[in-house]
């Protein structure tokens, strides 16, 4: 395609592919631009945009319902000082709220017209104003204000709390960069803005700008300590971002979470000794090519995340009810998590999906079990609708820890056979950490433990899993089954290694007004927990139960004899068990002979000639370690 293919003022498109774009005004100096609503624009190399004369549309291309834009290749080629124009909400905010973004555009305008990537600042930000057409107003453009709070009318933005955050770093190290009003923001990377007015209520944000294209490079790195790195990046184009792909693919692998900032946006102050926030975690599972596999997600815990150790009695769900899914929309900020050492993290074109979704970003919990899905390579309006089958979903467990009825950590049990009892990647989320009282699932990494709210295994009703606690200071601690899918067990209990006692995760009769009654209560004193309490899906007298049936199984399946005629201990397997090893003890207690690694064969024998006459205890060993006893005489005369 060349240069002069838009030769006319206006095109509405449905779906479309192109070689290369270039929209400009017409030789006669009428406008000309793309309005693209609910459908796909796909461009497979660079796209230059010029502004049009008129002031009221002097955007290029308009993104609007859903409409997206989706490019290919690694690099960016795109130029001109003209601007893609798209949309994206917010709900709930006010002038106090922080949210994460991420920008699809830098600011053309200000960079000049040399191609490429260029960074982001708010004059890139407008109010959207949609004339009669469904374009927008060229002077709704945000102004900046040096005062604390921002106002909608005229939109006005508070530079105090435009911030960057570009190096691996721990959310004590405090590691953010002030950009003011200056375009500032790496493309690639993520930014921290307030939003307006004082009441909570849904916020329109039009970015515009040069869209940005081809493959940005993140550092990353490993916890320090107990205390994860993050990065603040996010989704870089006008797209939505798969989350999956980018995750599993191949530059990627020092990657182990994304993380979603949150906060309780009610409370109407800038500090943040009085502001509580967290981060929530998601992991996006195995790769899937498709749309089946949306990841696995725990909320952000509020209270006292920075203070230190008073927190307020808000009840036991202290988060925002928010969600995320591996499909992140357009402008959506994202903390990205490294797992050891250091490296790089590839964001690429490769990893734009078309995924209508009118949810605002980091949504509420519900929104994400439909999705429409399109492939860009192909550039058809071919949508499907997802429906999940909860049959055939992976069982999970979600744990509420509750310190004194007010901070609540969402931790996560996932069973999967793809999933082993260490760490598994793209499974297992590290625990953003930062409260002075904790929870978590104890994973070992590299000979070392490390704290994770989302904890994979394959399931295994007599496995007991271990979780930590840590108390700054004497508390009760009630442990609440807060969501189950898949439910693989008939019982859970919390065993206290300690006590040596199982306390059922059931509702107690006379507690049926107490929100706490559906699980746990715990009264501790300050100090850690490690190695106490374990979650187990069968009690003691249970478990007693179940290895004496296999005893009992493996003596009548297994016959061992001394065939004293020919001197020879003989054991006949006809089950083909696995046995893993054989020993032979005389009265005194004194191991005489020792096999292993015996395998599952029909029959074994071992020559007794020279032992003396007596009575001997053979112990064999079960491939389940079970040890099973047996009597033999040997009598060599």
């Amino acid at each position: 395609m060349n240069a002069k293919l838009l030769s006319f003022s206006l095109l509405f498109f449905s779906a479309a592919a192109f070689a290369q774009l270039t929209v400009k005004p017409t030789t006669g100096g009428q406008d000309s631009y793309v309005y693209v609503k609910n459908q796909i624009l796909y461009v497979k190399e660079k796209i230059h945009l010029t502004q049009n004369p008129s002031e009221d549309k002097k955007a290029s291309i308009y993104l609007r319902d859903n409409g997206q834009l989706i490019q290919s290749g690694e690099g960016s080629t795109n130029s001109g000082n003209g601007f893609l124009s798209v949309i994206q909400k917010t709900d709930p905010t006010n002038a106090y709220a922080y949210y994460y973004w991420a920008s699809p555009v830098g600011n053309s305008e200000a960079m000049g017209g040399n191609p490429g990537n260029i960074p982001f600042g708010i004059g890139s930000i407008y109010e959207p104003l949609s004339g009669p057409d469904g374009t927008n107003a060229r002077k709704a453009v945000a102004l900046p204000s040096s005062q604390r709070e921002g106002f909608s009318n005229p939109l006005s933005i508070s530079t105090r709390w435009l911030y960057t955050w570009t190096f691996p770093a721990t959310e004590a190290e405090a590691s953010y960069n002030r950009i003011n009003s200056n375009n500032a923001v790496p493309p690639g990377y993520g930014f921290t803005m307030k939003g307006v007015d004082e009441e909570n209520h849904e916020r329109l944000y039009e970015f515009r700008g040069r869209p940005n294209s081809g493959t940005f490079s993140v550092p990353v790195e490993g916890p320090d300590g107990d205390n994860q790195r993050m990065v603040l990046a996010g989704n870089p184009y006008p797209s939505v971002l798969d989350l999956n792909w980018l995750f599993h693919d191949t530059p990627n692998h020092n990657l182990v979470a994304f993380y979603f900032y949150d906060e309780d946006r009610t409370v109407k102050s800038h500090l943040y000794r009085e502001k509580p926030y967290g981060f929530a975690t998601l992991t996006p599972g195995a790769y899937d090519a498709g749309t089946s596999e949306l990841g696995n997600y725990t909320a952000a815990t509020f209270y006292i995340w920075n203070a230190a150790g008073s927190h307020s009695n808000n009840g036991p769900t202290s988060n925002s009810g928010k969600t995320a899914t591996r499909f992140a929309p357009i402008g959506q900020g994202i903390l990205f998590a490294g797992i050891s050492g250091s490296g790089t993290v590839e964001i690429k074109n490769s990893h734009r999906r078309f995924i209508k979704d009118n949810a605002p970003f980091h949504r509420q919990a519900g929104n994400g079990t439909s999705l429409s899905t399109e492939d860009p390579a192909d550039a058809d309006d071919r949508a499907t609708t997802l429906t999940y089958d909860l049959e055939n979903r992976t069982g999970k467990l979600r744990l509420y820890t509750i310190f004194d009825q007010a901070l609540t950590r969402d931790m996560l049990l996932i069973f999967s056979n793809q999933a082993t009892d260490g760490f598994d990647r793209g499974w297992d989320a590290p625990s953003p950490m930062g409260m002075k009282s904790d929870a978590w699932f104890p994973i070992e990494i590299e000979n070392e433990k490390r704290p994770f709210v989302i904890n994979s295994t394959n399931f295994d009703r007599h496995k007991k899993i271990p979780v930590s606690i840590v108390l700054h200071k004497q508390s009760r601690v009630d442990m609440v089954i807060a969501e189950e899918e898949n439910r693989l067990y008939r019982e859970v209990f919390l065993y206290d290694s300690e006590l040596n006692r199982f306390h059922p995760f059931v509702k107690a009769l006379d507690d049926a007004n107490d929100p706490f009654a559906d699980g746990v209560t715990l009264y501790l004193s300050a100090g850690e927990y490690h190695d106490r309490f374990f979650i187990t899906f069968v009690a003691e007298s249970e478990t007693a139960n179940r290895i004496k049936e296999e005893l009992d199984t493996y003596r009548n399946l297994v016959d061992v004899r001394q065939n004293n005629p020919i001197q020879r201990l003989e054991i006949r397997n006809p089950e083909t068990l696995n046995i893993k090893s054989l020993a032979l003890y005389d009265m005194s207690g004194k191991l005489v002979l020792f096999e292993k690694n015996l395998g599952a064969k029909r029959d074994y024998s071992f020559y007794t000639g020279n032992l003396s006459d007596g009575v001997y205890i053979v112990k064999l060993i079960t491939d389940k370690d079970l040890s099973i006893d047996y009597k033999a005489v040997i009598l060599n005369k």
